[in-house]
């Protein structure tokens, strides 16, 4: 089980509060431990990622990792993520999420667990794909790869089996993000004042944007702040 979440500001000059960033990880560290990851960036820019094996409320505490924290609170496109390791070790930073292949289209973060990965990547495998890494959610991002155009990746999703949950986009110019989902939690919440998506693997992931951070508020968030929190189909 891991966490993801993060935001999608349709507009140049609404972010999330500062801090934000923090209090989202604290929530989804609950979901996982082992790693901690973030790949961020603007509309029409390339994505840019930190991530470590360390968890979420430890992943800026180097000095080196605090110039990424400035520049994640800025961002339009935010994609978050905490790992529960359950294939492929956390010492390998191929391994831990967002997750890539170097010569790649596309950089994801992924709830779930793919069963088929080995399958996917055989050489028999009339896909032709490549394995870099040792964690099933490269199965993902290696067949979202083979297509360029964004509604065909995402069809390229029905040969995986198994669980997930994503949240993808370009890495050279971001100009689309791709969610999907089946069988594993998301939850979307459209804030209109800010124009920005929020996304969470559970309700109480979103709630920090909306400046609560209680288990309180995350019980009652549907009947308050957040008016229409809903699960992608």
């Amino acid at each position: 089980m891991c966490g993801i979440g993060g935001w999608i500001s349709f507009s140049n000059k609404n972010k999330p509060r500062v801090g934000v960033v923090r209090d989202v990880l604290e929530v989804l560290e609950t979901r996982g431990t082992d790693a901690s990851g973030i790949t961020y960036g603007n509309w029409g820019s390339g994505a840019g990622y930190i991530k470590n094996c360390v968890r979420g409320t430890k992943l800026f505490d180097h000095e080196g990792s605090k110039k990424y924290l400035a520049e994640i609170e800025k961002a339009q496109i935010v994609l978050m993520h905490c790992r529960a390791q359950t294939q492929g070790s956390a010492e390998n930073q191929d391994n831990n999420h967002p997750v890539f292949q170097r010569d790649g289209r596309y950089i994801l973060v992924h709830n779930g667990q793919i069963r088929n990965d080995d399958d996917l990547f055989h050489a028999d495998c009339d896909l032709k794909l490549k394995r870099e890494a040792e964690v099933d959610t490269e199965a993902l991002v290696a067949l979202l790869d083979t297509q360029e155009d964004p509604e065909e990746a995402v069809k390229t999703l029905r040969f995986a089996v198994g669980s997930y949950a994503i949240a993808a986009m370009p890495r050279d110019k971001l100009d689309h993000v791709i969610f999907s989902r089946r069988q594993s939690p998301l939850v979307l919440s459209y804030d209109e004042k800010m124009d920005t998506l929020y996304f969470g693997s559970t309700v109480g992931s979103i709630v920090p944007y909306y400046g609560y951070c209680d288990k309180a508020a995350a019980r009652g968030i549907k009947q308050t702040r957040l008016a229409f929190p809903w699960e992608i189909e």
